[in-house]
């Protein structure tokens, strides 16, 4: 079992399968469909969706930026690093990075969401659209910023600090 982003070397394939080097194993098999480029998936708003299934369900891990357990940070740096798209491993750090989106209502879909006390950044989540959010609190979910949704979090509206744009 390998985590989301795990980098292998392919060393042979066999109709649907390909055979896989691992470290610290001779070798292993997975569907070749499970394989993607070192390099990063294209973007769009298909492969972001199946990503995001993906990491939907992973556990909370403090300092975790793995589909075995992500904070909130590494969650964003794992998903994005799929694309190609390189950040910080810190929300803070990640906080300075690409384009300023200063409103809720000025988000599009694969930005970035900041929330935390007057000034601070604690929390990072990425916007799904619709003020819809995929974030990791308590495992990695996907909830909402607006209040006529049902997976409505009002204390995150409530701190929502700034939004960046990373994707070109």
């Amino acid at each position: 079992m390998l985590p989301l982003g795990s980098l292998v070397k392919v060393v042979a394939t066999i109709g649907p399968l390909a055979r896989v080097r691992l470290p610290g194993v001779a070798a292993g098999s997975t569907p070749r469909r499970a394989l993607r480029p070192a390099g990063g998936l294209a973007w769009s708003r298909r492969a972001f969706s199946r990503v995001v299934r993906q990491v939907v369900g992973a556990p909370y891990l403090w300092g975790g930026k793995s589909t075995f357990g992500f904070d909130c940070s590494g969650l964003v740096q794992a998903v994005m690093g799929e694309f190609g798209i390189r950040l910080p491993r810190d929300s803070g750090d990640q906080a300075v990075c690409g384009l300023p989106v200063g409103s809720l209502e000025d988000l599009e879909p694969f930005d970035l969401v900041f929330f935390g006390p007057s000034g601070a950044v604690d929390h990072v989540a990425i916007h799904l659209g619709d003020l819809n959010i995929l974030h990791a609190s308590g495992h990695v979910r996907t909830e909402s910023l607006d209040p006529r949704r049902p997976a409505y979090r009002a204390d995150l509206r409530r701190r929502f600090r700034w939004g960046r744009r990373v994707v070109p």
